[in-house]
């Protein structure tokens, strides 16, 4: 395997990579340069190939050496406060779509969209897409008489975009599907809350989710219906720093 743009670089000490297509890749390059991989994932290798694998707790990590627990995906936002230069007149709603873990109601969620509008009437909401979206569900938003939404398309706005907004909003609404999206917002900080989708049987995942709800990290939208307010992050995730210290601690990055 040969990767020529990388020839011109120093030879790497540690190869870091997310996704099954990158697996061959990390350890064909590990074992090139003799160069220690860590995976941010549950690889679909065995998990001794790897140096080290940061594995979310709701993928039910083996307890192994090489294997790191984390709290939901590690992303590359630096944890935020409450509260901290939030703007309280903006708003996130961050909308995923269908996948093996959930069906995709586009008319049960414009309706859910519709009420989070209309009780915030004094609050802008920036409505953001992924490339999983259904179509139908942004022309829908589009449609709506309302003036306190703007879409913000996935593959139109600036890099770094929603790492810059997160920390801003005042209160964000995540589709319960896009668990990057939910993590990455309470890594900043946010006051988050879940637009419900409907599962597909029942799975190690969803089991990540009510633990989220059980334990007050999220709110349930049923919840806030009935009056209640978004809960506050109290201890926003740090997973990054943390496992790069435990990395540190093992002696890989030093």
């Amino acid at each position: 395997m040969r990767l020529d743009r990388a020839q011109r670089l120093p030879a790497p000490r540690v190869i870091i990579g997310a996704g099954h297509a990158t697996h061959l890749t990390m350890l064909a390059a590990g074992r090139a340069h003799k160069a220690k991989t860590v995976a941010l994932m549950r690889p679909s290798l065995p998990l001794s190939w790897f140096d080290f694998c940061l594995i979310p707790e709701h993928d039910d990590p083996p307890a192994r050496d090489n294997v790191i627990i984390t709290r939901g995906a590690v992303n590359a936002l630096q944890p935020g406060q409450p509260g901290n230069r939030r703007d309280q007149r903006r708003g996130l709603i961050l909308v995923g779509g269908p996948s093996r873990h959930y069906d995709f109601d586009v008319d049960s969620l414009i309706a859910d969209i519709r009420q989070v509008l209309s009780r915030t009437p004094r609050r802008h909401w920036a409505l953001c897409n992924s490339p999983r979206t259904p179509v139908a569900l942004v022309d829908a938003v589009n449609e709506l008489k309302t003036q306190n939404v703007e879409v913000v398309a996935w593959d139109q706005c600036e890099a770094g975009w929603l790492t810059a907004e997160l920390p801003r909003a005042g209160e964000v609404w995540v589709t319960e599907d896009s668990v990057a999206m939910i993590y990455e917002a309470l890594t900043a900080g946010c006051r988050v809350g879940l637009l419900p989708q409907a599962r597909n049987g029942a799975s190690r995942l969803h089991r990540g989710i009510d633990r989220l709800l059980r334990e007050g990290h999220v709110s349930a939208f049923s919840d806030w219906l009935k009056g209640g307010e978004l809960a506050a992050p109290d201890n926003p995730p740090d997973e990054a720093n943390r496992c790069a210290q435990l990395l540190i601690n093992k002696g890989l990055l030093v």
